[in-house]
């Protein structure tokens, strides 16, 4: 839905883009000499891998809807089938890492996180072919101005204020 988009447009007009695959391939290489403790470079490794793509993906999906290419639109949608696909096998390295490092308890609310955003990923997919094969004439979301977020800072960690605009 875009809701830290400016946020992270003004981020990467200063910074540029992150290099997420790098700093995952990183983490690869150390996992390889860390032993027992392999399983955290792993973690991470996946999860930059998955921020690769997914980091600024909203962004991308916006300019390129506003611009009108479809073939860009196309692009993204299986940028977000691949970033859906990432995101599970983030999901699955974490789980080992959080079983390790804490009790069970509370993994529910990483199932629910991660796979929300797997399943708004594959949404996100099934919105875009929609709308590039013509079986819809706009994106509603996207057709939409994004509220700035007060302070122009990122969200805080709060499920329930990062998940929707919404009241939940």
């Amino acid at each position: 839905m875009g809701m830290s988009d400016p946020v992270l447009s003004n981020i990467v007009k200063e910074t540029g883009k992150i290099p997420y695959a790098g700093f995952a391939k990183d983490l690869e290489e150390a996992g390889k000499n860390a032993g027992e403790f392999a399983y955290i470079f792993r973690s991470l490794s996946k999860l930059c891998y998955a921020l690769d793509i997914k980091a600024t993906l909203g962004l991308e999906i916006r300019a390129a809807y506003k611009a009108g290419d479809k073939a860009a639109l196309l692009n993204l949608a299986e940028a977000c089938a691949e970033a859906s696909k990432r995101v599970g096998e983030f999901h699955e390295a974490f789980f080992v890492f959080w079983h390790k490092e804490n009790k069970p308890q509370g993994w529910e609310v990483q199932d629910a996180r991660l796979g929300g955003l797997m399943q708004r990923l594959k949404t996100c997919e099934r919105r875009l072919k929609a709308f590039v094969n013509g079986e819809t004439d706009k994106i509603e979301e996207l057709e939409e101005e994004l509220i700035p977020q007060e302070g122009n800072k990122l969200r805080h960690n709060y499920y329930t204020t990062n998940v929707s605009f919404s009241a939940m």
